[in-house]
């Protein structure tokens, strides 16, 4: 019993990194996301979550995120910023940012993603998870509104 358990523990954390959000093109500095998203004459796709306690931004991390479909659909398109509000200590300058940021923009629950221009201006909200083709149809939708 005990190798079975602790053959599973070691296959889940096998899996895990590969479920894991490459931060590698995501953005967690909101005005360095600004300055780029100008230059770039793009709008800015926006993640409220908190990626270590809050289970519905986990899924939408696993399915959608990480998804071709979502990758495809951002790609070239949006700025992508994700600011995080781990129960984890964060850095105490990101986490004052991002809770100003979170009070700007009336977040009043996670994931919550914000379609913002350029100069911050909100274009449309998605809030909560659902499948990738469902969540990059509304993502789509909302960012033709703009």
């Amino acid at each position: 019993m005990r190798k079975w358990i602790c053959g599973m523990v070691l296959t889940l954390l096998a899996v895990l990194p590969a479920c894991a959000l490459d931060l590698e093109d995501w953005n967690t500095d909101f005005k360095a996301a600004q300055k780029t998203a100008a230059e770039k004459k793009l709008p800015m796709y926006v993640l409220f979550t908190g990626s270590d306690w809050c289970p519905y931004c986990i899924r939408l991390e696993k399915d959608v995120l990480t998804s071709p479909q979502f990758k495809k659909a951002v790609k070239d398109k949006f700025v992508l910023v994700y600011l995080d509000f781990p129960r984890k200590k964060a850095a105490p300058a990101e986490a004052a940012a991002n809770r100003e940021l979170a009070s700007k923009y009336k977040i009043s629950g996670y994931p919550t993603a914000l379609i913002l221009n350029a100069e911050g201006r909100e274009l449309g909200r998605i809030v909560g998870t659902n499948s990738a083709r469902s969540y990059v149809k509304e993502l789509e939708a909302t960012a033709k509104k703009k």
